[in-house]
């Protein structure tokens, strides 16, 4: 995958923006607690998710208004199989368009 995962310098920039990063290690379960409110946000840009992993997660914080796009923030469509792999912006909405102004500028 090209672009803003092999450009560092925007999650770098996204992390001066941020109180603290954490990664849990299990996207799905990261989409359920953003669902639930116990995050604020998820951004994983490194081009491994496979949407097999995640559908189900995905599904969850869509249902409880997350909004859920690919890193340039088109809506998160992925491929069925095991070997396309994607990157993906979650967040209720009016923190995704600030997370999105800060990864496009």
């Amino acid at each position: 995958m090209y672009g803003i995962a092999q450009q560092p310098h925007a999650v770098c920039k996204l992390a001066t923006h941020s109180r603290r990063l954490r990664v849990f290690g299990c996207s799905s379960l990261e989409l359920c607690y953003l669902a639930n409110g116990v995050i604020d946000a998820l951004v994983d840009l490194r081009g491994y998710l496979r949407m097999t992993d995640i559908a189900a997660g995905v599904l969850i914080a869509r249902g409880a208004g997350i909004t859920v796009t690919d890193e340039g923030g088109a809506n998160l469509n992925g491929v069925f199989d095991i070997g396309t792999r994607l990157n993906m912006v979650a967040a209720p909405p009016p923190l995704h368009a600030e997370i999105m102004d800060i990864l496009l500028e």
